[in-house]
């Protein structure tokens, strides 16, 4: 009776620890503004199109004046797959900031159960559900899986090849084609996953050999260079016709071609006990760590256990932790952690394994386990979904975040949604002055614009032809995502006040009116204060408050601090009333 009641309890106990981990990824996953690289995967995603708006980062679409057959295999710098996944997401749910980020949140809820899978497999059931509800509350894991940088799919191939892995040695030899397909799939997400070609060999070597000579292997092999065969081709052609591999490749291998000047990656890392106290005081809850160090301490010194753990799970968790660390240690950007926090909960997990075999009062290990699980859920919860505004700071219960969590531009995108939802204007990107110096842009630009105009019909429409302006000052992170990937995906009319300087000067002061707009947004931030005041910005404000101006609206946040100052006018003749 109590054998059925247990197996009848996994899964239910499986099914709220997922739903409890999907409320921490899910809930107010669309109201933070982007943090910094979000903006660039997302916007190109959009159109899948890799294209940044910069002069020194080369993409093919610049490099080449005819799109190249090979160009849409890949980005210049990164794999393409995470790129993929989110333009088809874009596609059916539109581009929001929360459609950017679902595919991570949705990866990231997988991968607990993934936990509670390779758990299972390298020791007990209760081991993986113990893993899988560490992996659902930890609040580095929740994080990662909050924003839409690349390394939640590498994490999530990662706990697949390891699954495929164990499952082999254990016998089921067919999984190993699973290793071969899962890798190729980690590396068309990133290069960081190459560390799992090492990792899935010396786990074998060190624990079934034998596994080398099984045809399933090499078959895997095979099916790992087909899966990652459009990089290969990307990066050959790559190089036949600049001379060099795409960003991400090029800086592995220690090369900074001139393509790339403007990408500056850093490669020095953080030193090895620097690392340690960055993940105690940054990435997970103290008392969550101090779990993990002890479970790795306790699998170091395994045979002298009385009670040991089998040899499978301390080799794959100890080779993982290592070599994840490994990367970690090679590179001073945060996020690289994210890779370590799957061995951290595991490592956790095997200490409470530890102390629930060799206590004699279980019951008492279950409940306090079951208190900690709640504790770091209230934790992640706190510091994660309720960010800007936590109910409480104290260190015990609230872990700062990485990078900053705001969502000041969130407001202004809403709307900007908002005031496009009804506005007909679509920006001739084909004629002087907005042509772009990119003849496949431009190509584009066109074929685009036939498109848009299909799509937004007249039904409903504004009966004004509106250009918005927006201020120089603005985070270059939000500018791309807010104003560009409209201007450029959709051909809103958009330019920043140092282009409506350049389109006067070279078209005349006239120039718009005659194009046909008749009213005009000028967006002003109340935030972004550089310490030389941007001239443009400055002196298009001066001219507006001595014209007699008001301002249009005021875009607050939660707590009515002005974020964005927006002025109307139905002329710009205002700007040139000095002269």
């Amino acid at each position: 009776m109590k054998n059925k009641f247990y197996t009848a309890a996994i899964p239910l106990a499986l099914v709220l620890i997922t739903i409890s981990g999907a409320v921490l990824r899910l809930t107010n996953l669309g109201e933070f503004d982007f943090t910094v690289e979000e903006d660039l995967y997302a916007m190109r995603a959009v159109g899948y199109l890799d294209y940044i708006y910069s002069p020194t980062q080369i993409t093919p679409v610049q490099a080449f004046e005819n799109q190249q057959w090979w160009q849409k295999f890949s980005f210049h710098d990164s794999p393409p797959l995470s790129f993929f996944i989110q333009h088809i997401f874009f596609k059916i749910f539109g581009d929001t900031i929360f459609i950017a980020r679902l595919p991570y949140a949705l990866f990231g809820t997988v991968s607990i159960i993934l936990m509670f899978i390779l758990g299972s497999s390298l020791y007990s059931k209760k081991f993986g559900l113990l893993s899988a509800a560490l992996a659902a509350v930890s609040n580095y894991s929740v994080w990662t899986s909050r924003i839409s940088l690349l390394e939640t799919f590498v994490i999530f191939f990662t706990l697949l090849t390891l699954i495929s892995i164990v499952k082999a040695i254990k016998g089921q030899e067919e999984y190993l084609i699973g290793v071969g397909v899962f890798i190729g799939l980690g590396l068309l997400s990133k290069y960081t996953a190459l560390v799992l070609l090492p990792l899935s060999f010396f786990i074998i070597l060190f624990s079934k050999k034998e596994l080398f000579k099984s045809r399933r292997l090499y078959g895997g092999m095979l099916l790992f260079f087909i899966i990652i065969s459009p990089l290969i081709i990307y990066n050959v052609n790559y190089y036949l016709t600049r001379g060099h591999f795409d960003a991400a490749l090029s800086s592995l291998v220690g090369a900074q071609p001139d393509d790339f000047k403007g990408l500056k990656r850093n490669y020095e890392g953080i030193p090895g006990f620097a690392a340690v106290y960055f993940i105690f005081e940054r990435s997970e809850n103290l008392f969550f760590s101090l779990f993990a160090l002890m479970g790795l301490f306790l699998l170091m010194l395994n045979k002298f256990l009385p009670s040991k753990f089998p040899k499978l799970l301390v080799t794959a968790v100890l080779l993982y932790f290592a070599s994840t660390l490994l990367v970690f240690f090679g590179s001073s950007a945060p996020r690289f952690i994210s890779l370590v926090s799957p061995a951290w909960v595991l490592l956790a997990s095997a200490a409470i394994m530890y102390l629930y075999q060799i206590y004699k009062y279980k019951r008492i290990i279950t409940v306090l386990t079951f208190i900690a699980v709640c504790y770091f859920f209230l934790v992640a919860y706190n510091s994660q979904v309720l960010a800007l505004e936590p109910f409480s700071t104290q260190p015990i219960l609230f872990q700062k975040p990485l990078r900053g969590l705001e969502n000041n531009y969130y407001h202004l995108d809403n709307w900007l949604e908002d005031f496009f939802y009804t506005q007909k204007p679509i920006i001739p990107f084909k004629e002087p002055p907005f042509k772009m110096p990119v003849p496949q842009l431009n190509r584009l630009a066109e074929k685009k614009e036939m498109l848009v105009k299909s799509r937004l019909g007249n039904q409903g429409l504004s009966p004004e032809m509106a250009f918005v302006f927006y201020d120089d000052r603005m985070q270059y992170t939000h500018v791309r995502w807010i104003f560009w990937r409209r201007a450029f995906n959709e051909l809103r009319p958009i330019l920043s006040f140092q282009e409506l300087a350049f389109v006067l000067t070279a078209s005349g002061p006239d120039f718009f009116e005659k194009t046909g707009f008749d009213s005009y947004y000028f967006i002003f931030t109340a935030i972004d204060k550089s310490e030389i005041e941007n001239h443009h910005s400055v002196q298009i404000m001066k001219l507006l408050d001595e014209a007699g101006y008001k301002p249009y609206t005021t875009i607050r946040n939660l707590q009515n601090r002005p974020l964005f100052i927006i002025y109307k006018t139905n002329t710009l003749s205002f700007l040139f009333s000095n002269g």
